[in-house]
């Protein structure tokens, strides 16, 4: 045998380490399809020994393999490209269900997982323009939805860093602030909703499929700019000086 079994945990041990409160702040798509399906392959992979880094790496292989994909401007290739990254919203709780099934919770598995989903953000989008611009005629002027993929980069990740830092700076001056923390991250749950977990994978299948990419791109482009603005004054309001 290539593979040898070297944990023995029955499934239902291995889904009983995802907490309730995990489970309950999983967006809907994660918790019909992802979290299903990364449980039951958790547990498989666990079973054989990967670890939970190990499958981090996986996924930025995976969304590697897909941001060349649309590179290339080919329609087969770009279909491949789609499903590469619902494995990767898979893999992406994938890493975590094993990580807590063996106590393995650290901080540079954290960091490697946040590099993933960083990866992604940062790639994918310009990449789908490059596919866009290859196979679509421009939308206002030439070169168009290379800056369309770039704003939706941007946006997103800057999002992400200003409210981490409102996080940072709410924590360190006062622990019982914290608080304040919870009580606004639902500024960021329509983005977990339609991001890597959320309908993110499953309308890029859908669009590339049915050769709409434009819209897609165009749609989130808007989406994660009025999500910045969104953010950026909720979040300036709650600061007192």
């Amino acid at each position: 045998m290539i593979f040898k079994e070297v944990n023995k945990m029955n499934f239902k041990q291995f889904k009983n380490y995802l907490s309730k409160s995990k489970k309950e702040s999983d967006p809907f798509v994660s918790k019909r399809l992802y979290r299903p399906l990364s449980l039951f392959l958790g547990w498989i992979l666990y079973r054989y020994g990967f670890t939970a880094n190990s499958i981090s790496f996986l996924s930025i292989i995976f969304g590697l393999i897909s941001c060349f994909c649309y590179v290339t401007g080919n329609y087969t290739f770009s279909i491949l490209g789609s499903i590469l990254i619902l494995f990767v919203g898979i893999t992406d709780c994938i890493d975590g269900n094993i990580a807590r099934a063996s106590n393995q919770l650290s901080l540079r598995g954290s960091w490697l997982d946040a590099f993933s989903s960083y990866f992604l953000a940062a790639f994918l989008p310009i990449c789908i323009g490059i596919y866009t611009i290859q196979n679509y005629s421009f939308f206002l002027f030439e070169g168009d939805w290379i800056l369309l993929g770039a704003l939706m980069s941007i946006n997103n990740i800057l999002a992400r860093l200003i409210y981490q830092k409102f996080s940072n700076l709410i924590l360190s001056s006062s622990s019982s602030n914290s608080l304040l923390i919870s009580k606004n991250s639902y500024s960021l749950s329509l983005s977990s909703e339609i991001g890597l977990v959320g309908w993110m994978a499953p309308l890029l299948i859908f669009c590339t499929y049915f050769d709409c990419l434009n819209l897609y791109l165009f749609s989130y482009t808007v989406f994660y700019i009025l999500s910045l603005i969104f953010i950026f004054f909720r979040l300036y309001n709650k600061l007192i000086d």
